[in-house]
């Protein structure tokens, strides 16, 4: 295999999957023969020091505004134009891997400017359910060598909406360093609660108003929500009105949050809308069942009744339902959690989602060789 150089550009606030997938897509190689660095548009540390804290190579812009004037200030301005094709020069890169809207015009301006073949990795609906979103990400795309969707689920819902697409997209997995060490299931001491956890960004998307009043209909039970996010304030209100507060802890961001759902008995998945949920893979990682509204790739990990449970539908009813049905058999949870952990290790690991990447950067700088790019 022909040694690839890599440069993933990526745009963001705050720390969330996409974040945590290029994260570890670019450590996990460090063995591999594709080279990766990274280039970030950070709106906030935690971006930052997350991939400082990596091995690959990172360039930081700075920090960045996130709001609509700036987006289209480092799409077509020139000053982050040039800094990004200063840094792929650097680099050598081969390939300009784009992740989200934030930064996929001026990386897609980067590589057409340097002849370089572009791969996307479409981590959700965002860009397809957005008219704005979509006139930018439709023209990236249609100049991209590979799309890759991170769910079959994913990729079915995007050739829906974009049937041209189907010809160069590709479904890739997202992966996580399995950890090496299962922690030991929590018996329910002290309280007695059965405690769900959910690490989300808070946000719509996330559907977290879901869980709380799924909650309210499930008196054994307590929630952790670890992220932060637009959504908080009114997540907070909601609780006090919904009469849960006293059983919901809001944690904020935290930049490793395995000690909390370590803690938990169960993850908890409300979202309106999920790619796949990396959050959920790190909780299966670590022995926890998934307990989850059917949406998305969500069910190509959730298998019902072996490594989680899967509501009917998506409404509060019905995930109340599963909810009280994990609370009513924590031995079957701590069954799935094991068996969530095996599949994990799998199928779902790092490893496997950089070979799969491996494979596509390869396929792209092969297409290129016979064009002549």
């Amino acid at each position: 295999m022909t040694p690839a150089r890599i440069l993933h550009v990526v745009s963001a606030g705050q720390v969330g999957g996409t974040e945590r997938v290029v994260s570890y897509l670019a450590s996990t190689s460090r063995s591999r023969p594709t080279q990766h660095a990274v280039a970030v548009f950070a709106a906030s540390s935690d971006v930052m020091n997350l991939y400082r804290a990596g091995s690959s190579r990172v360039h930081v812009r700075g920090l960045v505004r996130e709001h609509w004037p700036a987006f289209m200030w480092r799409s077509f301005g020139p000053r982050d134009l040039a800094w990004l094709i200063g840094v792929a020069e650097e680099e050598k890169s081969q390939i300009i891997h784009l992740h989200n809207i934030g930064g996929q015009v001026v990386g897609t301006r980067a590589a057409l400017r340097l002849g370089l073949p572009i791969v996307r990795t479409e981590h959700s609906l965002g860009d397809y359910t957005s008219r704005a979103r979509w006139m930018f990400a439709s023209w990236s795309l249609r100049r991209s060598q590979a799309a890759v969707a991170v769910s079959r689920g994913l990729a079915r819902e995007i050739v829906t909406k974009a049937p041209w697409l189907s010809t160069k997209l590709r479904v890739v997995l997202n992966g996580i360093p399995v950890p090496p060490a299962m922690p030991a299931y929590p018996d329910r001491q002290g309280d007695g609660a059965f405690r769900f956890v959910t690490v989300a960004r808070l946000e719509p998307r996330k559907g977290l108003d879901l869980a709380l009043e799924a909650l309210v209909a499930v008196p054994g039970a307590t929630l952790d929500i670890v992220g932060d996010g637009e959504s908080r304030g009114f997540l907070e209100q909601h609780a006090r009105a919904l009469g849960v507060w006293g059983r919901v802890k809001f944690h904020g961001f935290t930049a490793d949050p395995s000690a909390i759902v370590a803690h938990g008995h169960a993850a908890l998945s409300s979202s309106r809308e999920e790619g796949l949920g990396l959050a959920l893979i790190e909780a299966m990682a670590l022995g926890r069942p998934v307990i989850a509204v059917p949406v998305g790739g969500i069910p190509e990990i959730v298998r019902h009744g072996e490594t989680g449970l899967l509501a009917r539908a998506r409404t509060s009813k019905d995930l109340a339902a599963v909810m009280a049905q994990a609370v009513a058999h924590p031995q079957d949870c701590r069954r799935m959690g094991t068996a969530a952990r095996a599949f994990v290790e799998s199928s779902l690991s790092a490893a496997a989602m950089a070979q799969a990447y491996d494979e596509i950067y390869q396929a792209a700088l092969a297409a290129q060789d016979r064009t002549g790019g």
